[in-house]
């Protein structure tokens, strides 16, 4: 291992973040140059701090992305990352970790900042027996192994409660086909419906757009719409980068549950991961107190592995108890006003809650 110095450099204009993130071991979408450029446009509160390990030629090794969060009523904080679901710090030593971190702490006190939250899952272990860390696991992570033929992956599917769902939307003809830039207006109904129905705030409409722009034309973003006629009843879009694909967000058409259309949305894109060669899929982030999305998530043959939240200073892990009141406090809002009225009630809470 040469010896390393921690710099700080700006992912939109240095090369060598992309490179190094492409080879590293950890490196996902969301460590990316581009990704960074989408929550800076969709989020002008944010405010980038790219940490990297540089050796003597300049070649870099690791580092941490994270981002300034200021709000007025939450407080300003240094978070790896914002508005993401995975981002661990891509290190794979714990030497390297101790040394982003005490850099990145450092950082947050010449900043003023309240605290450093970092979230983790390849690295979880690494980061939650790190001393002078809380970790806090209130979310869990279901990958399904696709290294393996796909009749077998089948089997491993509840045969109660997901195949006969497969199965009946087959046979009631539902057609599936690849997403497309066309479809952002069928999604954004369907997503702001099934947000509402559920009381959760929804992503801004600009946040989307952007990933069309920026992620589909690279490959990184794939989906499928479920049809039936004419009609979208489903439309799940899911991050692809190197040997992974990630469903990231599904809106479904509150009348045509029974047809079941989001069960035959994953499993075509489970299929579609499979044939491009990619080693796993995961059904992103869940909450544990959610035994239903749990549940769902389990029944398709998945590992479930919990996400470490590391904050620090260790006092600052209360603040995931209010963000828990806080997310509460949300959906209390979010399932009492109308639809149309969802989006901007959603700025808000996006606003203070990343």
């Amino acid at each position: 291992m040469p010896n390393l110095r921690i710099v700080e450099l700006d992912p939109l204009t240095d090369p060598r973040w992309d490179r190094m993130v492409e080879r590293h071991p950890v490196g996902w979408l969301t460590h990316t140059s581009t990704w960074a450029r989408i929550l800076l446009r969709s989020f002008p509160h944010l405010r980038p701090h790219y940490l990297a390990l540089e050796d003597a030629t300049g070649e870099l090794w690791g580092g941490l992305a994270a981002m300034e969060f200021s709000s007025r009523l939450t407080g300003r904080r240094l978070v790896s990352l914002p508005y993401s679901t995975l981002c661990d710090p891509l290190v794979r030593t714990r030497d390297e970790w101790l040394r982003l971190l005490e850099a990145a702490d450092a950082k947050r006190k010449a900043l003023g900042l309240a605290f450093l939250e970092v979230r983790s899952s390849r690295t979880a272990d690494l980061v939650a027996t790190t001393d002078g860390i809380e970790p806090r696991r209130d979310f869990a992570w279901h990958r399904l192994d696709l290294r393996r033929p796909l009749e077998e992956i089948l089997k491993c599917i509840s045969r109660r409660a997901v195949r006969p769902c497969i199965h009946r939307a087959e046979r009631l003809g539902l057609r599936v086909r690849p997403l497309r830039r066309s479809d952002f207006e069928s999604f954004w109904r369907l997503y702001v419906g099934t947000h509402s129905r559920l009381g959760l705030p929804v992503f801004p409409r600009s946040l989307f757009r952007r990933w069309l722009d920026e992620l589909l034309p690279r490959g990184w973003l794939r989906g499928c719409v479920v049809e039936d006629g004419d009609q979208a009843l489903s439309v799940l879009m899911a991050f692809v980068y190197r040997d992974r694909m990630s469903a990231e967000v599904i809106g479904s058409e509150a009348s045509a549950s029974r047809r079941f259309p989001s069960h035959i949305a994953f499993w075509d894109a489970i299929r579609e991961a499979h044939a491009l060669g990619l080693a796993e899929f995961d059904f992103g982030r869940t909450p544990v107190g959610d035994k239903g999305l749990m549940d769902f998530k389990r029944h398709w043959g998945t590992r479930c592995e919990l996400l470490t939240f590391a904050f620090l200073p260790p006092s600052a892990a209360g603040h995931a108890d209010r963000n828990g009141f806080s997310r509460r406090a949300a959906g209390w809002m979010c399932n009492a006003v109308p639809q149309s009225v969802l989006p901007a009630v959603s700025r808000f809470v996006y606003r203070h809650a990343g």
